[in-house]
This record gives C-alpha cells, sequence and structure tokens, in this order.
C-alpha cells in the first residue's frame, strides 16, 4: 500500500508542505482511498449514491450489513454518517434500520464490488446543506474466522467526502 517517493532536493519542501497539509484533515470532494469510492460525489437528497469497496487487503475482508436490504439479496452496509462542522467531523443521523441477523458482504483480495442505496438513509432534511462522508464497518478476516475483531484502520473504512445542497 505504501510507495517510495525519490526527488531531488528542490521538491523536498513543495512535497512536505504538500503532505502537511493532507495530514492536517483537508480533504477533497470525491477524494478516492484505495477501498472506497463514491459517485455521484454532489448527489441529491432524493437520489441514490454509489459505494464501491475494493479489497487491497492480503486477508479478505468482510464489510458488516444493517439486516435489511435495498434489493434482493444485497444487503445495505452498516455505516455511521459524519458531518463537517467548521474544521472537525461530527456524527450524525438517526438509526437506520432495527439490527437483524444478516451475513456481512464478503470480499477476497483483489474483489471489488458496489452498492447504491438512498442518500437520505441515515440522514434528516435539517442536516442539510453540507459535506458528509460516510464510516464503514469493515474487518479483516483471519483464518476463515467471522470478523468480530480486526476492524481496518479508519482511514480506509471512510468515504471520499460528497456535498449535499438543498434544493
Amino acid at each position: 500500500m505504501h510507495s517510495s517517493i525519490h526527488l531531488s532536493c528542490g521538491f523536498t519542501s513543495a512535497l512536505m508542505a504538500v503532505l502537511i497539509l493532507f495530514s492536517t484533515g483537508c480533504e477533497l470532494f470525491g477524494q478516492q482511498n484505495p477501498v472506497i469510492s463514491i459517485d455521484p460525489v454532489n448527489p441529491a437528497f432524493d437520489a441514490e449514491i454509489e459505494i464501491g469497496v475494493a479489497n487491497s487487503f492480503r486477508e479478505p475482508v468482510a464489510i458488516l450489513t444493517l439486516g435489511c436490504s435495498n434489493r434482493e439479496s444485497e444487503f445495505i452496509p452498516s455505516f455511521v454518517v459524519e458531518k463537517q462542522k467548521d474544521r472537525s467531523w461530527e456524527k450524525i443521523g438517526s438509526p437506520i434500520c432495527i439490527a437483524l441477523a444478516a451475513p456481512p458482504i464478503m470480499l477476497v483480495p483483489g474483489e471489488t464490488t458496489s452498492i447504491r442505496f438512498p442518500v437520505r438513509l441515515g440522514l434528516e432534511e435539517t442536516d442539510l446543506p453540507g459535506r458528509f462522508r460516510y464510516l464503514f464497518d469493515i474487518r479483516l478476516v483471519i483464518d476463515g474466522r467471522y470478523p468480530v475483531e480486526n476492524r481496518i484502520d479508519e482511514e480506509y473504512r471512510r468515504s471520499p467526502v460528497f456535498q449535499i445542497d438543498m434544493e
């Protein structure tokens, strides 16, 4: 997942400035991470959003689900909605549905999936407008056991930022 960059001395200061900028929490709309992508980055509240998840790890991963589905045999991933407030992020929203026993979405290394669900799921109209992101519950599956522990790092479980405006 990590790569090394070799630059001449003239670019070192610029590179350090960029690294400092991104390590302080500045995020661009639709900025991708190696695990989660999002489309569109400026959805309408009444539209659907597509979340892409790619397993870029060496172990299988399990995306824990809510116990409800949006289509036949396609369960919705468990997530928390976060809204940007000034320079920080705050968890918002309401419970999405009653937790039922539901199978996780399993991905072997290199496998990808995409899931569509309503943007309004987990949000209230009073939350609008704003910049949002999802935080999913994704865990490594070690030795084929049900993923009770081994949650992947939060930076890989967080979706890119998306904007919802008032309609």
